[in-house]
């Protein structure tokens, strides 16, 4: 009993501190500030609450619903002004979708055959067209969109005008599709 006790417990630790070790589709975002003029850092956000969505026979695509609240940058008050920046009060859901592509193409994509895809993001109701670099990682679908806030329509967040905390309008968005829920 002690034996499974122990065992148990190390799982969730490793479940708490090494999620990337376990198969998951997720999203994540990175952007750069400065803080009191002096230094920069580099935030992150990762969202594992990630549902995948993808078309049969030559009605295929991927279509990623992402609730914003679900991001987590390890600071709540930063993930509470993501909620605003993204007026989760509009759309709970960004959207990501490609267009429809025919099965052939689809295999192509998810075998890694497809270095870039043309998508839309919607983010309070309004799409947003969007190039995504592909990659294949293991079992996973990697896609990278190098954008800035300004293209989103959206302002740089900053705190005391800048003084305290000013973000960089550079954004980078990520997502790890895991390739079981591509079928």
């Amino acid at each position: 009993m002690r034996k499974f006790i122990t065992q148990s417990i190390l799982v969730l630790f490793a479940l708490v501190w090494m999620p990337e070790t376990f198969a998951q589709s997720s999203v994540s975002w990175k952007t750069t500030k400065r803080m009191f003029l002096l230094s920069t850092q580099t935030p992150v956000g990762i969202n594992r609450a990630v549902e995948v969505q993808t078309g049969l026979n030559d009605n295929r695509y991927i279509r990623l619903l992402i609730p914003i609240d679900k991001f987590d940058s390890g600071e709540p008050e930063r993930d509470q002004e993501v909620l605003k920046l993204l007026q989760a009060n509009i759309q709970p859901k960004l959207i990501f979708s490609t267009s429809l592509m025919k099965q052939a193409e689809y295999e192509r994509l998810v075998r890694g055959d497809i270095n870039q895809l043309d998508a839309t993001l919607s983010i309070a109701k309004i799409e947003h067209p969007v190039t995504v670099e592909i990659t294949r990682t293991g079992n996973f679908l990697v896609g990278t969109i190098k954008t800035k806030f300004t293209t989103f329509g959206i302002t740089p967040p900053k705190v005391a005008g800048g003084l305290v905390a000013k973000v960089n309008d550079e954004l980078e968005l990520v997502g790890r599709i895991d390739l079981a829920d591509l079928k």
